[in-house]
């Protein structure tokens, strides 16, 4: 039942708490000027840099937050034991629900900005495209990353959320030795479906989270070979 958090992996999320990796990939762009349209340009680059560090930012401080909302402490024993009526209970998991809808909503605000700085300064044709096409598909895979880790909140959030729904209804309970003791079968059975969830939700994490990882990885080789191809074909 108790929640824990774990510090060594790429992704973040509920579940698991770190440095978005994809995040970290988002490079600055440093445009070539070389034409009357120089200080647009500069504008342009200069508002993009801008809202590539916010999106940046933007993820650090949900991370943070999550940290401070004490939603790894929600299904432990000792703290359900002093919290009968579910006041604080409910109260972690709304700030927890606002913090996951608002980052959802932030994250598209500010790529559609990027994407649209991105359309204006390809406009001017002093920027290549392979130098605009590489900053989308930067923030391209930063989105997909991110909506992924959002659904995994979700599905850790919500399986935590019909935990605390159960343990607020009508089954009685009490906690002895750090332990939930029901008063009859058919409950103890209904708190295991719900645990069962929530197992299953952790689990799904980790996988995507190791998916994730891996094809970083593989990204990564497939990057560093191309780099070698280049430097062999320039020699």
């Amino acid at each position: 039942m108790n929640k824990y958090l774990v510090q060594t992996v790429f992704y973040c999320t509920l579940l698991i708490s770190c440095t978005n990796k994809s995040n970290e990939n988002i490079n600055q762009p440093n445009f070539v000027k070389e034409n009357n349209d120089v200080e647009e340009v500069q504008r342009l680059e200069s508002n993009l840099k801008d809202l590539i560090s916010q999106i940046k930012m933007s993820e650090k401080n949900y991370t943070s937050n999550l940290k401070g909302s004490d939603f790894k402490n929600l299904l432990k024993p000792l703290r359900i034991k002093n919290d009968v009526q579910h006041i604080e209970s409910n109260r972690i998991l709304f700030k927890v629900d606002s913090l996951l809808e608002n980052q959802k909503s932030k994250t598209k605000e500010i790529s559609t900005k990027i994407f649209v700085t991105l359309d204006s300064i390809k406009e001017y044709e002093i920027v290549s495209d392979l130098q605009i096409n590489s900053i989308k598909s930067e923030i391209e895979n930063f989105i997909v990353v991110s909506s992924k880790n959002r659904e995994l909140d979700s599905l850790i959030l919500n399986s935590n959320k019909a935990m605390i729904m159960f343990l607020n209804g009508e089954c009685d309970y009490k906690i002895e030795n750090n332990q939930f003791i029901f008063a009859n079968e058919a409950c103890l059975r209904q708190f295991n479906l719900k645990n069962m969830s929530i197992n299953f939700a952790e689990l799904k994490t980790k996988s995507e989270i190791n998916s994730q990882k891996t094809n970083d990885l593989q990204l990564q080789i497939k990057e560093f070979q191309q780099r070698n191809s280049n430097i062999l074909d320039k020699s």
